[in-house]
């Protein structure tokens, strides 16, 4: 069976990344936007709500 088929699928699949805690203060927006950054930064599209 031919994988070949299945690379556009696999291309077409996006990563996503979660930050969260219950704890206030420990740098859930400086890591998610630092994050975010190097990303951007390596041709990645990046949605920060």
């Amino acid at each position: 069976m031919p994988t070949s088929g299945l690379a556009p699928l696999i291309d077409a699949l996006s990563t996503r990344y979660l930050f969260f805690t219950g704890k206030g203060g420990v740098g859930k927006t400086s890591t998610a936007c630092a994050t975010a950054i190097a990303l951007a930064d390596r041709g990645r599209r990046v949605l920060l709500v």
